[in-house]
């Protein structure tokens, strides 16, 4: 009997290490690199032009990376589905006068993009009607 315990809660075991494995694999594998032309926000924080990474760490959720890999901002996210079926990985940013907020993520090749999460100030300005949205920066996946 308890080799049959044992047994079972070994399987359980190695069960669990495979699907957890399986899934950071998953989010791993969706990393992208790109380099900010100029001052950005997200959510209620700014940043310097540069380069960075945005790395899926769970589903609609995005962590802001700067390009030695330290943690900067999480960014909540859902789901966008942009016009051209496939397409490079780029970021889309309200703006406003000098100020780019971020809009949206896209990955390279996918057609499903993340639509970032909208802070009060984009909404304030997104009501001012004299917000416009583009492509500021492009970058790639490993």
């Amino acid at each position: 009997m308890r080799h049959l315990i044992a047994s079972t809660i070994s399987v359980l075991f190695m069960a669990v290490l495979l699907f957890v494995a399986n899934a950071h694999r998953q989010y791993a594998s969706q990393v992208i690199k790109v380099r900010v032309p100029s001052t950005f926000e997200v959510g209620d924080k700014t940043f310097p032009a540069g380069k960075y990474w945005f790395l899926q760490t769970a589903p609609h959720l995005l962590s802001l990376r700067d390009s030695q890999g330290h943690a900067l901002a999480n960014v909540l996210t859902g789901s966008v589905e942009r016009g051209e079926t496939r397409g490079p990985a780029k970021l889309d940013f309200y703006v406003a006068g000098d100020r780019h907020m971020l809009a949206r993520v896209w990955q390279e090749h996918e057609s499903l993009g993340h639509q970032v999460s909208v802070s009060k100030r984009a909404t304030y300005l997104a009501k001012r009607r004299n917000t416009q949205i583009q492509a500021t920066a492009e970058g790639s996946q490993p």
